[in-house]
């Protein structure tokens, strides 16, 4: 019996010691898959930047003589993004929504940044999400082919978030929750992520002193080549310190006064012809020389009759602060004077700075006992023009919604129903000189997908793909369009007995072709950045009038700024702001201030250093006093 007993003891002790042992290697394959999730966890961030990379897999700029900053700035977007994850994770005590909350954020901004590069040439910034409201209204503007590389780094993302969550749901297990070890965590990674976030991206010490020795700029206006070098982070992050505009050195009641008491004794112009002069302003999508093109032939001069205008009248190059996009930058610029220069770059001056009531081209031909009207053949929330137009002085804005039966060719408006138009409010203004100020809309892109039933001007090029010589074709054959639409004005206005001067400028370039790819086959951009070709900045202009403008000495090579002066300084207003003879003799003297070039009296390129501390100085205390200051320290001067 008592053998018995022993054996069956023993047998229980053996299930025992095999029961531990099972359980022993259960935990130890546990605790080691454990490990691996909290290894991938921390291994995360150098995963997330390398599908970042290739997100933008066409833009990068990496050598053997940079390769060395290269990985240095790859390890600072690795600490920046890592120790955003950690913070995340430490906030909510949970790894896996630190891991998703940062992973979504960046490579969702990072996509974007790729999207916006291939349509437009320019990263995402902070400044876009003033944009934010109106992405659908965007996206109807292009249809983009979806490219090897981007569908390569979405899937590794998808990937990259099934592995990590099966881990951790694999390893999850109920932890008993600790305050104490909760906010030292806390503490940790938010002092460390609030330190670095501070650097990158509001220490000027950091990102114009250190980041320049490892090749990484933050330059205001080359966005691009910022992408290009340093990749999404380094290109997005430190841009959010610049939102703010500051108030400039030396702004005070006493230098306002001052630079009043200066200019309101100047001389604008004399007055020659008493009888008001009706003005007519376009502003006309992606209008633009195609001739200037090597490499390419067309059937006819698509912009003929404006180009023998031009013999008799004022006929040049706009020097434009936009290329491929952005169309309210110019508007902006030849409505005010004022300079998107001296403001953060890419901003949207209509929907940031215009809050209060400013003085443009519309309240001064105001002030002259004028209608001031303006009409544009898209939305005219866009770009928040409904709210900034009144604040400018306009008495009304038509968007495509006010217009009766309007006429499509192609995708948008037609700029000949757009002339038509112009001539019925001219006509319905007999009360009152009129100042009407329109946007065009039809040579809008996209120019992926052809438009038109069928094309006057036949193009072709041996060096172009099919796919870019189609999108120049559509581009080619709004031009032709735009120059019917100018000489249906010419020919109406030239025989009125009131005196009408029609002025029209390029907003842009268009952006033809993947990553400007048109222009880069027809040797007509060099490079990959546009800030070294200052040609696809050029747009025309053209000045008529049914009187005599012969007096007026207006440069070949101009700004939209210039552009605006001229206007009221050739439709002979008596009354002017004072503010008006400070731009006036700024843009006298430097036909064109922009970030990509600066040109001299003579309206020839110049050096940036050309235009003087002082100038600058007092440009930018009049513009911060025009847009932002509080109290109109110069009511009341003129």
């Amino acid at each position: 019996m008592s053998g018995t007993l022993t054996a069956t003891k023993n047998a229980s002790k053996n299930e025992n010691i095999q029961s531990n042992a099972e359980n022993f290697n259960q935990t130890k394959n546990h605790t080691q898959k454990c490990d691996f999730e909290k290894l991938y966890f921390y291994f995360s961030p150098f995963i997330t930047i390398l599908i970042l990379h290739i997100l933008q897999l066409p833009y990068h700029h990496i050598t053997k003589e940079n390769f060395v900053f290269f990985v240095v700035k790859v390890l600072i977007s690795c600490a920046f993004y890592g120790l955003s994850q950690f913070f995340f994770a430490a906030l909510f005590s949970n790894r896996l929504i630190g891991f998703y909350i940062s992973n979504l954020t960046f490579v969702i901004l990072g996509a974007a940044s790729s999207v916006m590069m291939t349509i437009t040439n320019s990263p995402l910034l902070p400044i876009d999400f003033v944009m934010a409201s109106q992405l659908n209204k965007i996206t109807g503007f292009v249809k983009l082919p979806i490219k090897p590389y981007f569908s390569l780094g979405i899937t590794l993302f998808v990937l990259h978030l099934i592995i990590y969550t099966s881990a951790f749901l694999y390893c999850r297990k109920k932890k008993k929750f600790s305050i104490k070890s909760y906010f030292k965590n806390l503490i940790i990674f938010s002092f460390s992520f609030g330190i670095v976030f501070h650097l990158v991206c509001y220490s000027k010490f950091f990102k114009y002193t250190v980041l320049p020795k490892i090749d990484c700029k933050i330059s205001g206006f080359d966005s691009a080549n910022n992408y290009f070098s340093n990749g999404f982070i380094l290109t997005f992050f430190p841009r959010i310190g610049e939102l703010k505009v500051e108030k400039p050195a030396g702004y005070s009641k006493e230098t306002l006064a001052s630079l009043a008491d200066t200019y309101a004794v100047m001389d604008n112009a004399a007055i020659k012809n008493k009888q008001a002069v009706n003005v007519i302003a376009i502003q006309c999508e992606s209008w633009w020389d195609p001739a200037k093109l090597e490499n390419v032939t067309m059937s006819e001069d698509p912009m003929k009759n404006i180009r023998a205008l031009g013999e008799k009248y004022y006929f040049g190059e706009m020097v434009s602060p936009s290329f491929g996009c952005n169309t309210c930058i110019p508007e902006f610029e030849y409505l005010t004077f004022l300079s998107t220069n001296l403001l953060p770059e890419g901003g949207y001056p209509y929907s940031q700075y215009i809050r209060k009531p400013i003085y443009s081209l519309a309240r001064i031909f105001k002030d002259n006992g004028y209608n001031a009207l303006a009409i544009h053949t898209y939305d005219k929330n866009f770009y928040n023009r409904s709210t900034a137009y009144p604040l400018m002085g306009f008495d009304a804005l038509l968007g495509y919604t006010d217009l009766e039966n309007p006429v499509k060719k192609g995708t948008y408006i037609s700029d000949m129903y757009l002339s038509e138009q112009i001539i019925e409010k001219y006509e319905q203004s007999i009360d009152k000189p009129l100042f009407l100020y329109a946007v065009s809309m039809q040579n809008h892109g996209n120019y992926l997908v052809p438009r038109y039933e069928s094309y006057d001007v036949e193009v072709n090029s041996d060096v172009l793909s099919d796919e870019d010589l189609s999108g120049l074709r559509e581009a080619v054959q709004g031009i032709y369009d735009i120059d019917k639409a100018f000489m249906h004005l010419v020919n109406y206005f030239k025989d009125k007995k009131e005196p009408v001067l029609i002025v029209m400028y390029g907003d842009h370039l268009p952006f033809l072709g993947i990553n400007s790819s048109t222009f880069k086959s027809l040797g007509f951009m060099e490079g990959d950045s546009t800030e070294q070709n200052p040609n696809m900045y050029e747009t025309p202009y053209i000045i008529w009038a049914n009187y005599d403008i012969s007096q007026f000495d207006i440069k070949k090579r101009v700004g939209p700024q210039y552009l605006g002066i001229n206007t009221v300084k050739m439709a002979n207003l008596k009354t002017k702001p004072w503010h008006f003879s400070f731009f006036d003799d700024f843009y006298t003297k430097h036909t064109v201030y922009q970030h990509t070039s600066v040109c001299d009296e003579n309206g020839d390129y110049a050096p940036y250093g050309s235009v003087t501390d002082e100038e600058i100085a007092n440009y930018k205390i009049l513009q911060y006093n025009c847009l932002f200051g509080k109290e109109n320290y110069v009511t009341g001067k003129k």
